[in-house]
């Protein structure tokens, strides 16, 4: 059973999810990486279905959800490149709780990127590079 402070603290989540103006593929794809519901392979691992925890794209750590979307190597290279020139600070965008990050994201005014607001751009990216 959820505390009152988890219950409400969920709700808020939702709201954040499902008020965001964007297609509803990406909006399921934001809950369930809120909800750390993401089958990375340190999941997998846990789970017993993966022999390894480690990343199958670096193979330097263990894939975390924040690793897979955002701290690895190929993920900080495609965010990277696409932020370059548009002022957006990344010490912030690397700092941040998995919850923090995608919240921020998806609802605090960013930089146009090719002529697309940042939240739509950014969420497409992620599900581009959601860990098969």
């Amino acid at each position: 059973m959820l505390s009152g402070y988890e219950g409400n603290r969920r709700v808020g989540l939702w709201k954040a999810v499902w008020d965001w103006k964007g297609p509803a593929r990406m909006q399921s794809f934001m809950w369930l990486v809120l909800l750390e519901a993401i089958l990375t392979n340190a999941e997998r691992h846990r789970r017993h279905i993966a022999p390894f925890a480690v990343c199958g794209r670096c193979w330097e750590t263990e894939e975390s959800i924040l690793h897979a979307l955002r701290n690895c190597h190929a993920s900080r290279e495609i965010w990277e490149q696409l932020l370059t020139g548009t002022g957006f600070e990344s010490q912030f965008f690397y700092h941040r709780s998995t919850q923090q990050w995608v919240i921020n994201n998806m609802h605090i005014e960013h930089p146009q990127i090719s002529g697309h607001h940042w939240g739509t751009v950014r969420s497409h990216l992620l599900v581009i590079m959601k860990v098969p």
